[in-house]
């Protein structure tokens, strides 16, 4: 039932797209601008960071003074202490990628691992204020107040995680450190192909939400919850969009002060393009179910905790926001990007070509 369920559904996919060619190709388009702004500048050198992050041992060493926190308040091996710290600098795919290297490598268990994926999720600072924070709404503050909204909720999370497990034992030994030159450009290229990979899986995404946009289901069902819970349907049509494709909280233009709880809570859940992200890069070794589950309740917290947190520290933030005027927003040259994406194509030939030169000889 379940391949004829997809069959079904990749057919009428591929027929919808036919029949509106051109929204297709301007959600994809809008979609590229999208990666090359802001995507590829705020995530490739954090994920190229934390591929010689793993690699060269450092995460061991990094997370010994975070190692009591996560030890007696996560119940997470020591060692393991600051991956949350890295997965809330660098963005979705980078918590996940240290977790399931760090499984390879027999750091943490499958139950752990696991766990800590539910918790080990956010999109990053550079996102969160440049993306939320000011594209949005305007202001810093703003993507402050989200940030710490989905810190804690996923503290929260992650206590809640270690509730009832058995006290880690403390890592023993010295750690090893090692570095090359090899290293650096092993990182370069594993982080070009995790960013294409999401940049590849957002275009898709853009293409699939075409379809509704196109026959006018999502306007539909936004219009008729609007009406349900007395809210406005455009702010219910923008998170529909969000739940799906993060990226999508950037079209929201109204600037209202009463959609940052939302906003935050759209952060804090990821949406579908995330999950897939997560799940290319877990390639079924870890399951991502007990995540997916817990974004639902990450949603909620950072709601609760920032709907309480603006008005307390961020009411003169939301008083400008309020005020009139055109906010200027500054995105970085789409140039820049297209030339980053060459040379990690143009790096892994070269890498290829040595390999298969090697097996030549």
């Amino acid at each position: 039932m379940k391949k004829y369920i997809f069959s079904i559904a990749v057919l009428l996919s591929g027929t919808a797209l036919v029949c509106f060619p051109e929204k297709a190709s301007q959600a994809v388009k809008e979609a590229v601008l999208s990666c090359m702004n802001v995507i590829i500048p705020s995530l490739f050198a954090m994920m190229v960071l934390s591929e010689l992050f793993i690699s060269s041992g450092l995460y061991k060493a990094a997370g010994r003074p975070f190692g009591i926190i996560g030890r007696y308040i996560f119940r997470i091996p020591s060692d393991m202490g600051a991956v949350f710290l890295v997965s809330m600098a660098a963005g979705y795919p980078v918590g996940a990628s240290l977790i399931v290297q760090a499984y390879d490598k027999k750091s943490v268990s499958r139950e752990d691992a696991e766990n800590m994926l539910c918790w080990c999720f956010g999109a990053g600072p550079a996102f969160i204020f440049s993306a939320v924070g000011l594209e949005v709404f305007g202001n810093k503050g703003c993507g402050a107040a989200v940030f710490i909204s989905c810190i804690a909720a996923n503290v929260i999370i992650g206590i809640l995680c270690g509730i009832g497990k058995k006290l880690p034992e403390k890592s023993s030994g010295k750690t090893e450190l090692c570095f090359s030159s090899s290293m650096i450009t092993e990182a370069v290229c594993k982080g070009g192909v995790s960013l294409m990979k999401m940049c590849a899986v957002i275009l898709f995404m853009s293409a699939l939400l075409s379809i509704p946009e196109a026959l006018g289901v999502t306007v539909h069902i936004s219009s008729v919850l609007g009406n349900i819970f007395h809210t406005d349907p455009y702010d219910i049509y923008i998170s529909i969009r969000s739940m799906t494709d993060i990226t999508k909280l950037t079209a929201y233009k109204t600037n209202s002060v009463s959609f940052l709880p939302t906003a935050a809570a759209l952060v804090s859940f990821g949406g579908i393009s995330v999950f897939m992200q997560i799940a290319s890069v877990c390639k079924g070794r870890i399951g991502i179910s007990k995540m997916i589950i817990s974004r639902f309740a990450a949603a909620f917290l950072s709601y609760i905790i920032c709907d309480r947190l603006y008005g307390i520290l961020y009411r003169e933030a939301y008083i400008s926001v309020m005020s009139d005027g055109d906010i200027s927003i500054r995105h970085n040259p789409p140039l820049s990007s297209l030339f980053l994406l060459i040379m990690t194509i143009l790096l892994l030939s070269q890498k290829q070509y040595g390999q298969n030169e090697k097996n030549v000889i």
